[in-house]
């Protein structure tokens, strides 16, 4: 009896020390994952982690999504930035931009990042920014309609995730009046399937 005793507690301890073990891969990995991800803000973001993704856009104006990228934005991984897009357009998207792939979206989600979270460095991403515009107004098809709502979507997702202040908007909506001439002439120079060219708001 007293060996079955001991070889018992010998188990339980064996257990506890399994069980703990467990606990602090747990305790290890949790740590892990939070320090991968860097937290942005208006406040915090700097000219360096501006232009670092400036390599991720291709001569299209298009972003390319990897880990890099979404890491250098304030997302963990790719997976994470892939997931939480999705996860976000599922929920609140319509029917007009239903067709817009991921090299889209995160392309949206790259300049509304300059304007709403790097918009003190303005002068760092404008060019970066007209490249792009250029490049997602062909993937509108030149239709006003998806733009406004690909663009409120994701305006929406960018002010949540990187708690962007009242303040900040106010101050975006002075950029898209400046950036307005701009935008115009761009959409002039991109003729649609029909032959004519479109000008509009955002």
């Amino acid at each position: 009896m007293k060996t079955k005793d001991v070889t018992s507690s010998t188990a339980s301890t064996k257990g506890v020390t399994s069980s703990t073990a467990s606990t602090k891969v747990s305790v290890t990995e949790a740590k892990t994952t939070k320090k991968t991800i860097t937290t942005i803000t208006r406040k915090t973001i700097t000219k360096n982690y501006v232009v670092r993704t400036f390599k991720h856009q291709l001569k299209t104006g298009a972003f390319q999504i990897n880990d890099e990228l979404a890491v250098s934005i304030g997302f963990s991984s790719e997976k994470q930035l892939r997931t939480e897009l999705t996860a976000y357009i599922k929920k609140h998207g319509k029917s007009d931009t239903s067709r817009l792939d991921t090299t889209t979206w995160v392309t949206i989600l790259l300049l509304h990042y300059y304007r709403l979270v790097a918009i003190d460095h303005q002068t760092e991403w404008q060019a970066q920014y007209e490249i792009s515009y250029r490049w997602l107004w062909s993937q509108f098809k030149c239709k006003e309609s998806v733009e406004k709502e690909a663009f409120a979507l994701i305006r929406s997702f960018v002010t949540e995730y990187y708690e962007v202040d009242e303040q900040t908007h106010k101050e975006d909506v002075q950029f898209v009046g400046k950036f307005e001439e701009k935008r115009k002439a761009i959409r002039e120079t991109l003729v649609i399937s029909s032959g004519k060219s479109t000008a509009g708001k955002l």
